[in-house]
């Protein structure tokens, strides 16, 4: 759900308070108030975004920004999202904490999770 939220963050769509009513209600229904999510699906129907799947190609994240990569850092597995890339690094939200970080696409691919393959998010026309 933090990755639908930072996408619809990336395209200037409202998403919820974190703790607000709303922030709960979606949360619950989504089965992720404690851990993973269940169903994102009735939020990502809301939000109007569609999720693509893609590979852990440089050249494809590069051409599908905004994408959702899966990496292990000092806190665990951690979900960032790709807003932005430049000379083989790449602009990650949500994984430092109220910031966004470069990160050399070497350093992605030693972090990466290579069981979960790269998402895009892109707005429905």
């Amino acid at each position: 759900m933090v990755a639908l939220w930072n996408a619809a963050r990336y395209f200037n769509l409202s998403v919820p308070i974190v703790g607000s009513r709303l922030y709960i209600k979606i949360c619950k229904e989504a089965g992720c108030i404690h851990g993973g999510c269940i169903s994102r699906e009735p939020e990502r129907e809301r939000l109007k975004i569609t999720i693509n799947p893609g590979s852990w190609s440089y050249e494809w994240i590069s051409k599908n920004i905004p994408v959702h990569l899966a990496l292990f850092t000092h806190r665990g597995y951690h979900s960032v999202l790709v807003v932005a890339e430049n000379n083989s690094r790449l602009l990650l939200a949500n994984y430092a904490r109220g910031r966004t970080h470069w990160m050399r696409w070497g350093t992605i691919l030693e972090k990466r999770n290579q069981h979960a393959i790269p998402y895009s998010y892109k707005l429905e026309l």
